[in-house]
């Protein structure tokens, strides 16, 4: 920033006192009268990760140091550091720290290694010098954005910190950001896609003031996203956006980084010019790296092949693969699509590799349906993917309850996932045949960290995971899992031991004492129970036990779903009431004054509770056994009516009216992040959610699928109004608020 002033009426001194204040460097040039002010900065790149998602490719090489069109990641942002005008230069390593040194000394800038990882606001601290301001850069990002740009607009506003975004169709795996006339107002680390706000995500380019810099203790693990800027907030100061234009990538994957090498070739194949290649070898959209060695009449497509392999004759590699360091492919190899050879691999003449080689490597998502992790039995799901979902699962949890549904295939993968998590170390309890209810009310009772369920149907495989406290893994757990399940395990650690509930009440007399402690005596009670699942079963045994008289002249019906979560109340006169109906009344009556519910609870049933002056927390991990479990909640709704003296029929009309609709709708992921922003924008509000004088719908972007849309309304007639309606807004560009 450049500022000329005129040395006749003292506004030079005034200037020059406020450049200081804000940290710039003042520089007199005397030029006939003329006095130029300019703002200088340095800058501090972060070359210290491991790139553990980047794997096998950073099994060999640190993830700054990957290269796109023959230049690595940190010298192209030593090269737009200068560009921006960055006075000095100083990169942070630690994985690695040797290579980066060696690239440091070739690119002839400071390199400081840290042998204890200091997060990536530590690292910065440890590189700059203070007193000035200082533009810090990720050495593991891919970009072509003008920072000058962003220097001007730091320095024009007098920011003391300014985060450079960039639109994203991903950004749940990044740093989203909401933004306000120009200043952000939260971040959302790796937000879960019902927390997105919008496309525009943390770059991890930063511009700091000193008075910012000065909030990061000295030789502490400090990070930016989760310390920094929090402390930014909290002590008042603004941090500003500024939206870059142009590409943009973080080589997060192997495949993102195939991406970005083929953005920056044109989509021709990056080869280093050291490749030795036989006769009558073809090599498609691929990366190539240093010293590697291909035999005659090899096919390479759509793979990357890492440093120093040697590749035989006539073999196979398809889209998706990579081959990591040092490998050896012997001749006639041939790989599966999307397979992943860990470093120093060495396969047998005429191979087929359908399965990643690893240690602890598998290809693939974990969590693929809304509520857990789903597939088909024999091909999507075997009892392979179940044994490492347990493996990975182990990262998560030290103590695991699994359970199965009465059928064969559950059992098996049962079997295989229990395997699996005790490999990875966690102590497994066998809960045995059972329903999903019974799952997550056991993960309390037997005091376990998790409880996995497995389900096998003509729709396919489920596994259902759930905490101790009965709520669905999700969020960080979940990412947990999901890079476990896709990590390069090192050693193995200690098996877990397993067991099963001898010497104690099983999980069904344990669940049966539950509903009949809840339930408490029933003489005179007369209902109705026409379901005949196993949850129902349980619940018309302890009702019997409990003095209660169950038959058809019951005025009133209670009904549950095959899993045993689902609760409906049917009375004679032709009113129906359903489970979150129920669940908000007697919620509102429970004693305690602080209720969890889940993210998707119905904000009805939230308002409800709300004015009898519960204090509701959305998202609790400890959620009330009735959320989870029908017959709890059941015997809940019986409890009331004895305690009051009223029987069911009279007891519904404390019961709140609302029908809630939901529905799963298709969009493409790349698509999603931008649509909810465009939603968000369009209804005014952070997440994308309509409000109207029929009820309320929400569009969450957290269904593998696309959308979930959760409508709420006085009326079932309403509430499915208000989810055409939400479809069309997803399906289409928002144009009016109104149907």
């Amino acid at each position: 920033m450049r500022v000329i002033l005129q040395n006749n009426n003292g506004a030079y001194f005034f200037a020059v006192r406020l450049a200081r204040i804000y940290g710039a460097r003042t520089d007199k040039i005397r030029k006939k009268g003329v006095f130029v002010t300019q703002n200088e900065f340095e800058c501090v790149i972060l070359a210290g990760g491991k790139g553990e998602r980047l794997r096998p490719i950073t099994q060999t090489r640190p993830k700054p140091l990957c290269k796109a069109g023959g230049e690595s990641c940190l010298e192209r942002c030593v090269k737009a550091a200068r560009a921006a005008g960055a006075v000095r230069i100083t990169v942070s390593a630690c994985y690695m720290a040797s290579a980066v040194e060696a690239e440091c000394r070739r690119l002839g800038v400071r390199c400081v290694a840290d042998e204890t990882p200091l997060g990536t606001a530590g690292a910065c601290r440890e590189c700059a010098s203070g007193d000035r301001h200082t533009l810090v850069l990720s050495g593991d990002g891919w970009f072509d954005f003008d920072l000058k740009k962003a220097a001007e607009r730091h320095f024009g506003c007098g920011s003391d910190c300014t985060v450079v975004l960039t639109a994203c169709q991903t950004p749940t795996s990044y740093g989203c950001a909401a933004v306000k006339c120009g200043v952000i107002t939260r971040f959302l680390e790796k937000p879960s896609w019902a927390d997105v706000c919008g496309d525009k995500v943390n770059t991890g380019i930063y511009f700091l003031s000193p008075r910012a810099l000065a909030l990061i203790p000295a030789g502490t693990p400090y990070d930016f996203a989760v310390d920094l800027f929090p402390a930014l907030f909290d002590s008042g100061i603004k941090i500003n956006a500024f939206t870059a234009e142009g590409y943009w990538c973080d080589i997060g994957s192997p495949q993102a980084y195939l991406e970005c090498c083929m953005h920056v070739t044109g989509g021709r194949s990056d080869a280093a010019p050291d490749l030795r290649a036989g006769e009558g070898v073809s090599v498609r959209g691929s990366v190539i790296m240093e010293n590697v060695r291909i035999g005659a009449r090899t096919v390479i497509d759509g793979a990357v092949i890492c440093e120093n392999c040697a590749i035989g004759e006539n073999c196979l590699i398809p889209p998706g693969c990579v081959v990591g360091g040092g490998s050896v492919l012997a001749d006639g190899t041939s790989l599966a699509h999307d397979v992943y050879l860990s470093a120093g691999t060495v396969t047998e003449p005429g191979s087929y590799i359908k399965k990643d080689v690893k240690n602890g490597v598998a290809k693939g998502k974990l969590f693929d349906v809304d509520d857990g992790i789903g597939g088909v039995y024999g091909t999507s799901f075997t009892p392979s993917v179940a044994l490492d979902a347990g493996d990975a699962c182990a990262s998560a949890a030290k103590r695991i309850g699994v359970m199965w549904a009465e059928d064969g295939q559950s059992g098996l993968l049962a079997q295989s996932f229990a395997c699996g998590a005790r490999y990875g170390g966690a102590d497994v309890t066998f809960l045995g045949a059972g329903f999903e209810a019974l799952a997550a009310f056991s993960g309390g009772e037997y005091s376990l960290d998790m409880t996995a369920f497995f389900e096998t149907s003509a729709q396919g495989v489920r596994l259902v995971l759930r905490g101790r406290g009965g709520a669905l893994v999700t969020g960080a757990t979940r990412s947990r899992i999901e890079r476990a399940y896709a990590a390069c395990r090192g050693e193995a650690p200690k098996p877990g031991r397993s067991d099963a509930p001898c010497g104690h009440l099983s999980p069904v007399c344990r669940f049966s004492a539950a509903i009949s402690h809840e339930c408490g005596p029933l003489t005179g009670v007369n209902v109705n129970l026409p379901s005949y699942s196993a949850a129902a079963a349980l619940f018309r045994t302890a009702c019997v036990s409990m003095g209660a008289k169950v038959g058809q002249s019951a005025g009133a019906a209670i009904s549950f779903t095959p899993d045993g979560i689902g609760i409906m109340l049917t009375l004679r006169d032709g009113g129906v009431y359903e489970r979150w109906q129920i669940l908000a009344y007697i919620l509102a009556a429970a004693d305690e004054e602080t209720v969890a519910l889940p993210s998707d609870a119905p904000l009805a049933a939230e308002r409800f509770i709300a004015a009898r002056g519960k204090r509701v927390v959305r998202g609790g991990k400890n959620l009330p056994p009735c959320v989870y479990c029908g017959g709890i909640a059941a015997a809940a709704l019986l409890r009331g009516s004895v305690r009051q003296n009223r029987d069911l029929a009279d007891i519904s009309k404390d019961i709140p009216v609302f029908s809630v609709k939901c529905e799963t709708v298709e969009f493409p992921a790349a698509e999603k992040a931008a649509r909810t922003g465009e939603l968000c924008r369009e209804f005014g509000t952070d997440t994308p959610l309509f409000t109207d004088k029929r009820g309320t719908v929400r569009m969450i972007p957290d269904s593998p699928r696309g959308f979930r849309i959760i409508a709420e309304a006085a009326s079932s007639e309403y509430a499915a109004e208000l989810c055409e309606f939400a479809k069309g807004m997803i399906t289409s560009p928002p144009s009016a608020p109104n149907p």
